[in-house]
């Protein structure tokens, strides 16, 4: 296959044009509609051999005209600029091998979020599947199962992406607290296939580096940044011996773990962008779908000057989707003020930080803030 990123054209633009034109160009007419693949089609589809030849057209048109001809959602990421050109002669390879191709040409990286194959920039292209998964086993542990109810996706032309994931948090019988943190934007209409309102929120977010925790018992989601670290296991078919894989492995990098499954594969725990460079180590290794993540634990950054000691506790608390219970004994306690600064703490650090000065202790649990004397 070969992709050549042209010399960019000429473009006339009316002034005061909407930017949606430039944010997503996957946009299908009603009238046109398709019959997305899903599940096993999906994986299919994605080892289908292309027979495709393009000249100099703009990206945004072939990955749509792709998406179209195979049946399988794509999507740009809103920084992408859909007007770049690119050369596509592909013949004989997969559509999965097409599209990073594709994508490489314009340094860009691919990632799978349900059924639908996500380009952009490569740190958010190599996060999005373990942050889809994060999300649903939060849904699960939570025992909001609306949240893994699904629905199609995609949105309609002049979309804004905070209107979206607000009618998303409502289908899944929640709320956002912090709405106000998604940018502004205007999109053009795109449609994928059915996705479990996680994955549609998961979807909107990504283009900005964002993603959601549940808070409580799942009614509300908060919008967070994406975290620096993301940690999750993944599972490699290999064909050469799982000893020799496994060296090459540890020096591509060394603070991954590499665990033998078998006498064909070898599991991975390592960030987003070491398994990037996993899967192009191993290219052409099929890769199993098992993937469970492993968030790496948050640290706390804060200065609270003259603040109630409830309400610092509260507020940590509610960071953590935890419900506080204090003894009686305590509460004039709780209503004295204080000043606490914290720098890159763990959850416990922090809690001792504004605690001890008034003699508090705290036991954890799965769901609760115990305070006591």
């Amino acid at each position: 296959m070969t992709l050549l990123t042209a010399i960019p054209a000429l473009r006339n633009m009316v002034a005061g044009m909407c930017l949606f034109f430039a944010s997503q160009v996957a946009a299908v007419r009603a009238e046109e509609s398709v019959k997305w693949k899903t599940g096993s089609d999906f994986a299919k589809a994605l080892r289908a051999p292309l027979d495709r030849t393009g000249s100099d057209k703009p990206v945004g048109e072939s990955v749509t005209a792709l998406s179209r001809a195979t049946g399988v959602a794509a999507l740009l990421d809103r920084r992408v600029d859909p007007h770049q050109l690119v050369s596509v002669d592909a013949h004989g390879i997969s559509l999965a091998d097409g599209l990073t191709a594709l994508a490489n040409t314009l340094q860009l990286g691919v990632g799978t979020i349900g059924a639908v194959q996500y380009i952009g920039p490569k740190t958010t292209a190599a996060r999005v599947e373990a942050l889809s998964e994060l999300r649903s086993r939060d849904a699960t542990a939570k025992g909001r199962k609306a949240w893994l109810k699904t629905a199609p996706a995609g949105w309609d032309d002049l979309a804004e992406p905070r209107e979206l994931a607000q009618d998303i948090a409502k289908a899944a019988g929640a709320t956002i607290s912090n709405p106000e943190v998604i940018p502004h934007d205007v999109w053009a209409a795109w449609s994928g296939p059915p996705l479990s309102h996680a994955d549609r929120l998961t979807l909107v977010l990504a283009g900005f580096d964002l993603t959601f925790e549940l808070r409580g018992d799942g009614t509300e989601a908060e919008i967070v940044s994406v975290p620096e670290q993301l940690t999750f296991e993944r599972t490699y078919d290999v064909v050469d011996s799982v000893s020799k894989v496994s060296g090459q492995l540890k020096r591509l990098a060394s603070d991954i773990e590499v665990h033998a499954s078998g006498t064909k594969a070898v599991r991975v725990i390592a960030t987003a962008e070491q398994h990037a460079q996993v899967a192009e180590l191993l290219a052409g290794k099929r890769t199993t779908t098992k993937t469970v993540v492993v968030p790496v634990e948050k640290f706390y950054t804060f200065k609270a000057e003259n603040q109630l000691i409830g309400a610092m506790v509260q507020t940590l608390a509610k960071e953590r989707g935890l419900k506080v219970q204090a003894a009686a004994s305590i509460i004039e306690k709780l209503k004295q003020r204080g000043t606490v600064e914290v720098e890159k703490a763990s959850f416990e650090t922090a809690l001792k930080k504004v605690l001890d000065p008034v003699g508090i202790k705290f036991k954890l649990t799965e769901k609760t803030l115990e305070l006591s004397e």
